[in-house]
């Protein structure tokens, strides 16, 4: 057994965290917070590129253990976390407030959280506890003797754009690490438009966006970048979480709603919209796709809400870009399988623009 160094950073959350335990109610469990770990570390590994899944599988099996036919290991990698019972009940949903966003596929204006939540958050609010805002914890993190500076860029990918539990994509469950490597990461500067050096560290982990939807590689392994520089985007500053996300709620509709459907509420085809994200309420796709469970495309940007010193809140954007999943694209009859891949390339950059304007680029 190799030896063990101990990291211990203080985690809290921005925003509430839909993290529940196997009876679906809010816990503080170690697997989601590896699993987090797990994913930024092979963002790290990749550098940019798109890795061998072979040597990917070997080296990640050799660090965080496997459970296989062909043998079992044991994680190098080590978590730790007390346990306290900080999950809020249902009913205080009530207590935040949140704005209301116009959206011109509905009647009304929807509310943000609703919106961005919609599944772990109903019309009444929550629909089961959650952990609160400001909730903290000690994490205590082992690494292995000798990969401390790779464990360091980890921790810092983390902290600028790790999200955890239900809709976490959307912001829910923003994560915030003191302590370790975090405390030379400046956020202020890191979120300067025009200091372009402070976001440096990152382009080692990125990629062009159209080689990597283009690609055979269908999970996040880079952050965006385009021939401007990173896809990433910050709104203004504001003095709460819940203005926050009320700014991307707003940019995600805008977003979305520019790739119209016919003018039945169900569409007959594939369209632009169907590869942000699938599937899509009351979008349902009519071909092979329809009903099959597994074919089903996570939302490839990813939203955080930062926390900055003065009791200031930034929204972060990121476009972490992938090809469709394997099985979504067995799912689509072959015949549309060319038009698909000519689509990805006119959906994107509507996207970045839109983002562009509502939003502040950060290259």
């Amino acid at each position: 057994m190799s030896r063990v160094e101990w990291w211990e950073l203080k985690v809290s959350f921005t925003t509430p965290v839909f993290l529940g335990g196997p009876d679906g109610n809010a816990q503080w469990r170690t697997p989601p917070f590896k699993a987090l770990f797990r994913r930024w570390w092979r963002v790290v590994y990749a550098k940019g590129s798109a890795p061998v899944p072979a040597d990917l599988f070997r080296a990640e099996s050799a660090l965080f253990g496997r459970a296989a036919d062909t043998g079992t290991t044991a994680s190098r990698v080590r978590f730790r976390l007390d346990w306290r019972p900080e999950a809020a009940p249902q009913t205080t949903w009530q207590e935040y407030s949140f704005q209301r966003l116009r959206h011109p596929e509905v009647n009304r204006p929807v509310s943000a959280d609703l919106y961005l939540g919609y599944g772990p958050i109903g019309r009444r609010g929550a629909q089961r506890s959650f952990l609160p805002p400001g909730a903290r914890q000690t994490l205590r993190v082992g690494w292995p003797l000798g990969e401390a500076e790779q464990f360091a860029e980890i921790v810092r990918l983390v902290q600028v754009f790790g999200v955890l539990g239900g809709r976490s994509r959307n912001g829910w469950g923003s994560l915030n690490i003191g302590g370790g490597p975090t405390e030379y990461l400046d956020m202020d500067c890191f979120l300067d438009p025009a200091d372009s050096t402070a976001r440096d560290w990152v382009r080692h982990y990125s990629r062009a966006w159209d080689q990597a939807v283009q690609a055979d590689t269908d999970w996040c392994h880079a952050v965006g970048a385009d021939e401007t520089g990173l896809l990433l985007w910050r709104t203004p500053e504001r003095s709460s979480w819940q203005e926050v996300l009320a700014d991307w709620g707003a940019a995600k509709i805008e977003f979305r709603t520019q790739f119209r459907f016919p003018g039945s509420t169900t569409a007959s085809g594939l369209h632009r919209r169907h590869l942000l994200a699938y599937p899509i309420t009351r979008h349902a796709y009519r071909g092979a796709l329809r009903d099959h469970p597994w074919h089903r495309c996570a939302n490839q940007l990813v939203f955080k809400v930062l926390t900055l010193p003065g009791d200031r809140y930034v929204g972060l954007a990121a476009h972490l870009p992938h090809a469709l999943p394997r099985r979504l694209r067995e799912g689509i009859p072959s015949e549309e399988r060319d038009r698909v891949r000519r689509m990805e390339l006119e959906v994107w950059p509507a996207v970045h623009s839109k983002l562009d304007e509502m939003l502040t680029r950060l290259p």
